[in-house]
């Protein structure tokens, strides 16, 4: 069966086109996972379940950081709920945010980068979606296909210190919903990095939750 001139190359234009889009945040990440790296606190990345008695995640070690909200903008949830890129560190990192976030319950559709790439091409969209600037090519892949948010981890330095956050960004419009962070100093364990993250943004996604209408 024969293709249309313009799908042959549709696969790897949308893999540089979205992957592009993630490239600012990967070169900032690598830092903070080479560091964890070095350190020897590789962190398990075993998905916690939520407890139905606090509703936030439960482990069998204790929780023992708080995450700080560096930021939190009040928005109408219903209308961002139906589909959530998540990337990572790694593919396995992507892997298990997708899985964490998945467990929480918030979105409808919680998908990679490989996952929305092929979702834009089974909706025929590769022809709307050329090689421009990252952001720009994230936007309009909301515009075109549908409004989604950007899970994303990245590392940033303040102050002498590093600090691992966890960010929700709106992919139409580049505007950061959601960002907690933690001291790489506590240590990258689930108990200590990534499980304090996602409470943080539990408790964002509940204080929403209660302000819609």
């Amino acid at each position: 069966m024969s293709l249309r001139p313009g799908h042959v190359h549709a696969r790897p234009l949308i893999s540089r086109v979205i992957a592009r889009a993630c490239r600012r945040v990967l070169s900032w990440t690598m830092l903070g996972a080479a560091a964890c790296t070095l350190a020897g606190c590789v962190p398990a990345m075993k998905v916690a379940k939520v407890d139905p008695s606090t509703g936030f995640l439960h482990s069998e070690k204790p929780i023992a950081a708080k995450a700080e909200r560096v930021r939190g903008e009040r928005v109408d949830l219903s209308k961002h709920k139906d589909l959530l890129l998540v990337t990572g560190y790694t593919p396995e990192t992507a892997k298990f945010l997708a899985a964490q976030i998945s467990e929480i319950g918030v979105f409808d559709s919680v998908v990679t980068l490989r996952e929305l790439e092929e979702q834009v091409i089974r909706h025929g969209l590769q022809d709307r979606i050329v090689s421009l600037d990252s952001q720009i090519a994230l936007s309009r892949v909301a515009r075109h296909y549908k409004p989604f948010l950007w899970l994303h981890p990245k590392t940033v330095r303040e102050n002498d210190k590093s600090y691992g956050s966890l960010v929700l960004r709106d992919a139409a419009t580049a505007t950061d919903l959601f960002e907690a962070r933690i001291d790489w100093s506590f240590g990258t364990s689930d108990e200590t990095f990534w499980y304090p993250l996602f409470n943080e943004l539990i408790a964002w996604v509940n204080e929403n939750r209660q302000g819609e209408e």
